[in-house]
């Protein structure tokens, strides 16, 4: 099990640790709008139902911009197969949502 895949499973999403972590990674790959958010403005939410990865549901009640964090559990070969078809995936629901809004959840 690597290093952070154990950090987000031995902690629960709502612990100090966790938000802390969530916060840093926002500000490392979002930018500033992370940098002034509060622990206590964040919400962590496991998506439950994947098989191969950890999925979280990262939302603050700031400006800040929401995002997915997937942790991968796999070989790094299998990590860019799946990486090139959530990219595909998330470019195929957003330009569905573009032609028929409200009808993605």
């Amino acid at each position: 099990m690597r290093e952070i895949e154990k950090f987000f499973t031995e902690n629960d999403p709502s612990s100090e640790v966790i938000l802390q972590k969530v916060i840093n990674l926002g500000v490392d790959f979002l930018g500033r709008e992370w940098k002034n958010t509060d622990k206590s403005q964040v919400n962590v939410k496991k998506i439950l139902g994947g098989q191969s990865n950890h999925i979280f549901y990262v939302t603050s009640s700031n400006s800040a911009k929401e995002y997915l964090l997937r942790i991968h559990r796999q070989e790094d070969a299998h990590v860019f197969t799946d990486t090139i078809l959530f990219s595909i995936f998330s470019e195929y629901l957003e330009k569905s949502e573009n032609r028929f809004p409200n009808t993605i959840p």
